[in-house]
């Protein structure tokens, strides 16, 4: 058995998996701030759908890995600056 190799392993996955984890909180953060923000509110039905969506594919991941649970505050906290970058291009264009 090949421990070391089998520890990278591990680690790469639950890397991935919390890049996983930031990315829908971040799109879960977007589509919010545009809900409150962008004046195109004829799309706001479709924002709050992906939402929900957003916010069931957390709950999955979390699930799946509960692991992941603890670092959630960390993770949202790495999203959030993200999200409101991105928000912040796109309402001033």
């Amino acid at each position: 058995l090949d421990v070391e190799n089998l520890a990278e392993e591990v680690e790469s996955i639950g890397a991935s998996q919390r890049r996983e984890l930031r990315s829908l909180l971040e799109q879960i953060y977007i589509y919010l701030l545009k809900m409150e923000f962008h004046p195109a509110h004829a799309a706001w039905l479709h924002w709050q759908s992906e939402v929900e969506t957003f916010r069931g594919q957390v709950e999955a991941s979390l699930s799946d890995s509960p692991s992941l649970r603890p670092r959630l505050p960390e993770l949202a906290a790495t999203a959030w600056p993200q999200a409101v970058r991105y928000v912040r291009r796109r309402v001033a264009a």
